[in-house]
């Protein structure tokens, strides 16, 4: 059996973002190892296994989304009527357009259904949850379908149906249909593979999230694993597939999230696991210190990993601009370093999950290290960098802060949901320990020890760990 790795770009990220195919400043402006991650390791991945379909790599949300959001192997289908004739027709349609999409991450869930298609080989017919029973009952003409049919919504042909069908389901927007011979394409890919890597970046390590409860809920065999590079859904909706993870015993969670990040809007998402036992159903919240556990035999907490890096958003993923805002800024190879130890740590877990990549030579790991550790002044001065309004003030359950990096598990767009990512990490101890703090960011600003007893302090929620200290050779 074998891994297939579905990569998603994030919001305005093309699917060959930093590569030959770009424009030259943009190349420049990411490492000349990392580059990407996303657009690098499906690189890797398809330049070693030249002829073989083992990895997909997806545009992002904006205008990336808009390019080739006609040609993405999906399909969202309704029910349109006229109330004065009662007459019922059918609409299929390719991918919407969607106005401000860069703001609102509106494509997200058709891009993460369309890489599921992609990988797949299929196309995916999208029926809002509710719609189905309509769509296969009803006698409806066949108006505005693309040339598609009934025929194309006849799989499933199992008590699946409908979204959300068990307790431990996280719901989603829609069921998933396709053709039986689609069905056929889907038994031979299920045939040749048992895992799953998902790979993404901001908005594409949402879809990463989204994408995880799609396949536990139509492909149950398939392991799952992820990595997600500083998640970010954005001020919209924090719908339950954006928050939840469903708890197979096989899933594992890898979230990368950037410290020095303090812009409006750019809270983290670090997702809950949700199962379900023979008794009751189990949420999980890594953020909360009265949280329940789910039984071992069910999901194992050790598949759950939480790291944080210094740099900003786009730093995680391979930028090295100085200040974090992307090409505008002159690059610098020592903030570059924190996207050079994402990259490694990614391989490394690539690698254990059946992905075999060459990893980064020790003496270069041990180089970034040095780089990362010794430039905290500098990634300390990129909080007074944001996108857009430069020193945002929020308010965050109940008090002011500012230069914070924002998480929650719950909401993005609720001030009480928000909580504050050094609140969850222990600081150092011993004789370097200032020094040791001030290169993991981790800085007083007042409220740090109010706030690190209500969460951190506890020793009751999942801890987090120093990027760096994880790729130590």
């Amino acid at each position: 059996m074998a891994t297939f790795t579905l990569c998603y770009s994030g919001t305005d990220c093309f699917l060959d973002q930093a590569l030959v195919f770009r424009e030259p400043r943009e190349m420049y402006s990411y490492n000349p190892y990392s580059g990407y991650v996303p657009s690098k390791i499906h690189k890797l991945i398809s330049d070693k296994n030249p002829g073989e379909h083992l990895s997909v790599t997806m545009n992002g949300c904006g205008g990336p989304y808009g390019t080739n959001r006609d040609l993405l192997p999906i399909r969202a289908w309704t029910i349109e009527s006229e109330p004065e004739t009662g007459d019922s027709w059918a609409e299929c349609r390719r991918a919407p357009a969607f106005i401000n999409d860069s703001v609102t991450g509106a494509s997200l869930e058709y891009i993460t259904v369309a890489g599921l298609a992609e990988m797949l080989g299929v196309t995916f017919h999208m029926v809002e949850v509710g719609n189905l029973n309509k769509l296969l009952d009803e006698e409806w003409l066949p108006q505005n379908t693309d040339n598609f049919t009934r025929a194309n919504l006849a799989y499933p042909q199992t008590d699946n149906g409908m979204w959300n069908n068990n307790d431990s389901s996280t719901a989603g927007h829609f069921c998933l249909r396709w053709s039986e011979e689609d069905n056929i394409k889907i038994e031979l890919f299920l045939q040749n593979f048992d895992r799953v890597v998902l790979l993404g970046h901001s908005r594409g390590g949402v879809s990463c999230i989204i994408a995880a409860n799609y396949l536990s809920e139509w492909f149950p065999s398939l392991e799952i694993k992820i990595c997600a590079l500083d998640p970010v859904p954005g001020t919209g909706d924090w719908w339950p597939a954006l928050t939840h993870l469903p708890g197979a015993k096989s899933l594992e969670y890898v979230g990368i999230y950037a410290i020095d990040e303090t812009s409006s809007g750019f809270n983290g998402v670090v997702p809950r696991v949700k199962s379900s036992t023979e008794d009751e159903v189990i949420i999980w919240d890594p953020l909360s210190p009265k949280t329940d556990l789910i039984p071992s035999d069910v999901w194992n907490i050790k598949n759950y990993e939480l790291l944080y890096t210094r740099g900003r958003h786009a730093t995680v993923p391979g930028s090295r601009s100085a200040q974090g805002n992307g090409e505008s800024d002159p690059i610098d190879n020592n903030v570059g370093s924190s996207g050079n130890l994402t990259d490694a740590y990614v391989i490394s877990k690539l690698n254990e999950w059946g992905v075999a990549l060459s990893k980064p030579d020790k003496d270069d790991v041990a180089l970034w290290i040095g780089m990362m550790n010794s430039y905290s002044a500098h990634f300390a001065s990129m909080r007074d960098s944001n996108y857009g309004p430069k020193k945002i003030l929020g308010k965050m359950n109940g008090w002011w802060y500012y230069n914070a990096r924002g998480i929650s598990s719950t909401d993005g767009r609720t001030p009480s949901a928000w909580m504050y990512m050094e609140a969850f990490i222990e600081l150092a101890t011993g004789d370097e320990a200032a020094i040791i703090d001030t290169e993991r960011g981790l800085i007083d600003m007042g409220v740090r020890n109010r706030y690190y007893a209500k969460y951190g302090g506890t020793g009751k929620v999942h801890p987090w760990v120093y990027l760096a200290d994880a790729c130590k050779p």
